[in-house]
């Protein structure tokens, strides 16, 4: 019985020594896959493999700023903006509080309705800017409800006739128009 056991432990020495070429290299590859031997065949490495779900959350905040973006985009080029800088969708309105019709060297009251809420709203006398009597433009601030008013001097430079104020929200741009009569001339002393 101890010969059938040399036999077998005889035979399968003989079969190591006798190994094929191409099996060494193979058990090498499979006990070390990332180590080469010198003069074999430069095979790739294995990939770094990340998980799925590391590869998704970057990938997910990256498409959530894009989408973002192309929002903020589509916004921008369709003109629209947000409700609470924008003017009530009424028309705002410009109302006489003083007595008509008016003379030069006296003043009257304007009330603004309807503005943006905040806007600077810039006065206009027949289409150009409305100055007082230091030669500054006159622009008033709405309140938070988009009111404003304002008293304006009625110099001798507006002339006799039908003036056209206009209030222009400098937000929205929409306009409100008044028309003032001055009538005949009082007494009006200026600032020299």
């Amino acid at each position: 019985m101890q010969d059938k056991v040399s036999k077998t432990s005889d035979k399968a020495s003989k079969e190591s020594l006798q190994e094929k070429p191409g099996d060494a290299e193979k058990a090498t590859l499979q006990e070390a896959p990332g180590k080469r031997r010198a003069g074999s065949i430069a095979q790739r490495p294995e990939p770094l493999t990340i998980s799925r779900g590391r590869k998704l959350v970057p990938n997910l905040a990256l498409a959530v700023l894009l989408g973002i973006l192309l929002l903020a985009l589509t916004f921008w080029m369709t003109g629209f903006s947000f409700s609470f800088l924008q003017a009530p969708t009424n028309q705002p309105t410009l109302s006489l509080l003083s007595s008509s019709p008016s003379t030069i060297g006296s003043s009257i009251k304007i009330h603004g309705e309807r503005f943006s809420r905040y806007a600077i709203v810039a006065l206009l006398r027949d289409g150009q800017p409305a100055v007082d009597s230091n030669g500054w433009r006159l622009a008033v601030n709405a309140d938070n409800t988009g009111a404003f008013t304002t008293t304006l001097l009625i110099t001798p430079d507006w002339g006799i006739g039908n003036h056209t104020i206009t209030g222009e929200d400098t937000t929205s741009h929409q306009r409100a128009v008044l028309v003032v009569l001055v009538e005949s001339t009082s007494d009006f002393r200026g600032s020299p």
